[in-house]
């Protein structure tokens, strides 16, 4: 009897071992109060391959200085280049000197600046200026129908070409300056140009991220009119729910890009280096927001005001509060089957020449351009993401995570070897 009974107690001991070590010690810790918890889950096993792009080289000096040290002493693997910028062929002669040529990418612009193409070959893509027409207007026509394809084909085949003069070889991968390669009136000679180059890969920028963090639900694309609904969070928007439609397409076409893209959601002031870390330390399976950024997190680093507000209104929208509170987002499950997944992060640094100029008026009047010298490359926003990529707690990170086979630093290059040519 006593050895029945202390089998009966042993039995239920064990049972109740079991779920206090099952329930207890190892089951995540619950949410902060007022934390908000997406859906997807840590995968730990799975390691990534993380490609850091920095985005316009070649369109001034002063960028380029901060794109070459962001990826000399900082966690940048490779840039895409604007072969119509103030000086390509100087840029392209700089990314030999570090090695940055290796993984240049080709930056394919169609809206600010000079075209490469005679402008009586493509008419329907620029003013009476000889200039591209400008973000607003270009994707005005082009949601019109007034830009036909072939004027697309002409220009993007044009700068695949000047590419390759530049650099010495036809480029691997290839995106769209404003993601313009990802929208539908677009996608068509965009995926002729890229398929009879041989490109291999290009961006998806369907940063759901960014929809979950960043992003008024209740703003769309279809929500605003004129310059509004191309500027700020409608147009981001817009940017991913026509990179979630492209993303077939140039998959079907034997082009290859990443299975998740994270970029929107860290441009300018948005970015920090807690932020960074948070993304670094979750195998970018969350972000963690509850640390805010060196710079006011309440603005729209798109903006030409930079000031975070609803369209068409001077009410600061929804995603300002959203953005400073304490939270935790995710990124929705990787659509790759593989046990590798891609990441892509998108980032645009730079130094900002209304500071390196300081107290060089002479030097300083010549940064006028509208494109060379736009709003965007003379805001400080360049320097904060510079410093951020170059800081030496989160290089630390990557190094650390790259030891372990977590989180693998690669290029767009590198992967488009991996990547048969397109038919």
């Amino acid at each position: 009897i006593n050895a029945e009974y202390m089998g009966h107690f042993l039995s239920v001991y064990f049972f109740f071992v079991f779920l206090f070590f099952r329930f207890c010690l190892f089951s995540p810790p619950p949410p902060r109060s007022g934390a908000k918890v997406a859906s997807r889950k840590s995968e730990r096993g799975m390691s990534c391959r993380v490609i850091v792009t920095a985005d316009d080289f070649g369109v001034n000096p002063h960028r380029d200085t901060g794109i070459l040290h962001a990826f000399t002493d900082g966690i940048v693997t490779g840039a895409t280049l604007l072969v119509n910028g103030m000086d390509p062929a100087v840029a392209v002669q700089r990314s030999k000197e570090c090695g940055l040529i290796k993984v240049l990418g080709l930056h394919v612009n169609l809206t600010e600046g000079f075209p490469i193409s005679p402008c009586s070959t493509i008419p329907s893509l620029v003013g009476t200026d000889g200039r591209f027409l400008g973000k607003v207007a270009f994707f005005e026509a082009l949601t019109n129908n007034r830009i036909p394809a072939q004027h697309i084909l002409a220009e993007v085949s044009a700068q695949i070409c000047r590419f390759a003069e530049l650099v010495g070889r036809r480029p691997t991968h290839a995106d769209g300056h404003h993601h313009i390669h990802v929208f539908p009136r677009a996608l068509a000679p965009f995926l002729e140009a890229f398929s009879t180059a041989g490109i291999r890969t290009t961006r998806i920028a369907n940063d759901t991220l960014y929809l979950q963090t960043s992003s008024p639900p209740h703003i769309s694309s279809t929500d605003v009119q004129g310059e509004a609904r191309w500027n700020g969070h409608p147009f981001y928007r817009s940017v991913c729910e026509a990179a979630r439609t492209a993303s077939a397409a140039y998959t079907a076409a034997g082009i290859r890009s990443s299975d998740i893209f994270v970029g929107l959601c860290l441009m300018g002031r948005w970015n920090s280096v807690a932020r960074m870390q948070s993304l670094l330390r979750s195998n970018f399976t969350s972000l963690d927001l509850s640390t805010n950024s060196k710079l006011n997190p309440d603005s729209n680093p798109d903006s030409d005001s930079n000031s975070c507000t609803a369209a068409n209104s001077s009410t600061p929208s929804a995603d300002c509060s959203e953005l400073s509170s304490p939270s935790v987002c995710a990124l929705a499950k990787a659509s790759s089957s593989s046990d590798v997944t891609v990441v892509e992060l998108m980032m645009h640094p730079g130094l900002n020449p209304l500071n390196t100029l300081k107290g060089q008026p002479g030097q300083l009047a010549k940064c006028t351009d509208e494109f060379w010298y736009c709003y965007f490359s003379k805001s400080d926003d360049r320097e904060h993401e510079l410093n951020v990529l170059t800081d030496s707690s989160v290089c630390a990170m990557l190094a650390d995570s790259a030891k372990s086979q977590y989180l693998i630093p690669t290029s767009w290059g590198e992967l488009a070897l991996d990547q048969p040519p397109p038919d």
